[in-house]
C-alpha cells in the first residue's frame, strides 16, 4: 500500500509504505505535476502543489474522467491541467474540513478557492447538475462554514463507506475515519477493482490521509 501524506511546511511527497519503497521510482514528474500509473489503461494518480502553505491535491483519473482529491487554492489552474490532458473533473473528494482543503476562510483568513468553485465550474455552470462532493459526516458543518457550500451539497462519508466514485465499478473508495486533526477526518482508500496489476506499483491501494499523517513523522509499529 501506498501511504499519502503530508510535510509540515513543505507539506509532502507520495510517502510509500515501508515495504514500497522500491516503488518510488514509478513516480514521474509532468508538467509540475507527478504521475503515478498503477495500471496500464486503468487508474493514474496526478500530485499537484498549489497554495500558500504548499498543499497538495490529486486528481484519479481513468480514461477521460477525474475525481478531484483535497482541490483548493487554484482551481483555474486545476482546470488548465485537466483541460490540456483532455480530461474533465467528475467530483470532488474532500479529507477534511479546514479551509485550505476544502476552500473558503477560517478564523478571518482570505478566502481560498475550492469546492464551492469546483462545484460551479464542473457541474452547475456546465448544465450538467450539481458536481457530487464527499467529506467525512462529521466535519461537513464546518466545511460548509469555511467554504459556503451548504451542508446539503455535501455527501457524507461514514466510516466503513464504500463509494463507487465513477459509478461504474471501477474504483472504490473505502473510507477511514481517522479523528484528531480535525474531529470529523477521514482517510480514503483507493483501490481499482477491475485494472489494479497484481504486486503493481500501487500495491493492494493507495490510502489519502490528508493532515492526519505528516510526512516524516514519527511511526510507531
Amino acid at each position: 500500500m501506498l501511504v499519502v501524506g503530508r510535510r509540515p511546511k513543505q507539506k509532502g511527497l507520495v510517502l510509500p509504505c515501508m515495504a514500497c519503497l522500491m516503488n518510488v521510482q514509478m513516480l514521474v514528474d509532468t508538467d509540475a505535476a507527478t504521475v503515478l500509473t498503477c495500471a496500464e489503461g486503468g487508474l493514474r494518480v496526478h500530485q499537484l502543489s498549489h497554495g500558500a502553505m504548499g498543499n497538495f491535491q490529486y486528481l484519479l483519473q481513468v480514461e477521460e474522467r477525474a475525481i478531484a482529491v483535497d482541490a483548493a487554492w487554484d482551481i483555474q489552474g486545476i482546470k488548465r491541467y485537466v483541460d490540456k490532458r483532455g480530461l474533465k473533473i467528475a467530483g470532488g473528494l474532500y479529507t477534511h474540513r479546514h479551509a485550505d482543503h476544502v476552500g473558503g476562510s477560517q478564523f478571518g483568513s482570505p478566502a481560498i478557492p475550492g469546492a464551492a468553485d469546483l462545484r460551479v465550474m464542473y457541474g452547475e455552470a456546465g448544465g450538467e447538475g450539481p458536481l457530487p462532493v464527499w467529506i467525512g459526516a462529521r466535519d461537513a458543518v464546518g466545511a460548509a462554514e469555511a467554504s459556503k457550500l451548504e451542508t446539503s451539497s455535501w455527501t457524507l462519508l461514514h466510516e466503513g463507506n464504500s463509494v463507487d466514485i465513477f459509478g461504474d465499478a471501477s474504483v472504490s473508495v473505502e473510507v477511514l475515519d481517522t479523528p484528531g486533526h480535525t474531529e470529523g477526518g477521514v482517510s480514503l482508500l483507493v483501490r481499482a477493482t477491475s485494472t489494479w496489476a497484481d504486486n503493481g506499483p500501487c500495491g493492494d491501494g493507495l490510502l489519502f490521509t490528508g493532515d492526519t499523517l505528516f510526512v516524516e513523522a514519527f511511526v510507531f509499529d
